[in-house]
């Protein structure tokens, strides 16, 4: 049974908005620091409506099919309330949670690590989709979205008015989860590989002719680690 949801959840959105937020009323209240007039394209949402979802809570506690929405910019989870209204979670007390994407009919799951091994404590904190999951290495995905200004020029403009703008632009870093320690994913092959026990890199090479993985793709990338998933713990 679920209880207390009220003790882990924020604020709730200004009481001055009545009935469900809509996306563009939400960019209105995330954007007040765009001035000048200067239009805005794209969101800082990961999915642009919402989306049911579990969120795990750090005591282990499922809160399962709720109405979600991942705000990119700031990796906040906003949560709908049956009222209609909806409230920031305080993430320092979420471990992790699905996002079911209607587009794909895929479902996304998205965790943070507050116990792995790295020379940058903030990295705890940080919030991973995760690509690939297993018991020895796990493929994630550290999604970021800021603003940054365009200036279109006058003969291909997106807008109408040809003025300076503001656009969500998108960063996307990887990183493998190897043994509880956090490494950036390389891109070169021989690198990828080095990160790996010594024990393991002659199969994941084998592997990887045998299949023909091109390393700069993701689904490839993704089946390298669940290849290594199946190797023996050194």
């Amino acid at each position: 049974m679920v209880l207390g949801l009220g003790s882990w959840l924020a604020q709730a959105q200004p009481t001055t908005l009545s009935g469900v937020p809509s996306n563009q009323e939400y960019l209105n209240r995330v954007l007040p620091h765009v001035n000048k007039g200067e239009e805005v394209t794209g969101s800082p949402l990961l999915l642009p409506t919402w989306s049911l979802g579990t969120v795990e809570l750090r005591n282990g506690q499922l809160v399962p099919l709720q109405w979600l929405k991942l705000d990119v910019s700031t990796s906040q989870l906003l949560w709908r309330r049956p009222q209609g209204d909806s409230l920031a979670v305080f993430m320092t007390q979420v471990l992790g949670f699905t996002l079911r994407d209607s587009a794909t009919h895929h479902t996304r799951m998205f965790r943070v690590f507050p116990t792995i091994e790295t020379n940058l404590p903030e990295q705890r904190a940080w919030l991973f989709e995760v690509q690939q999951t297993g018991p020895q290495v796990q493929l994630l995905t550290r999604h970021a979205r800021v603003l940054q200004l365009q200036r279109p020029s006058t003969t291909n403009s997106i807008l109408s008015n040809n003025r300076p703008y503001h656009r969500w632009q998108e960063t996307e870093n990887r990183y493998l989860l190897l043994h509880n320690r956090l490494y950036p994913l390389p891109g070169a092959q021989r690198q990828l590989l080095a990160l790996f026990p010594a024990a393991w890199q002659p199969q994941l090479q084998g592997y990887i002719a045998q299949q023909r993985l091109t390393l700069r793709l993701l689904a490839d990338i993704k089946r390298l680690v669940a290849f290594a998933n199946t190797l023996n713990q050194p």
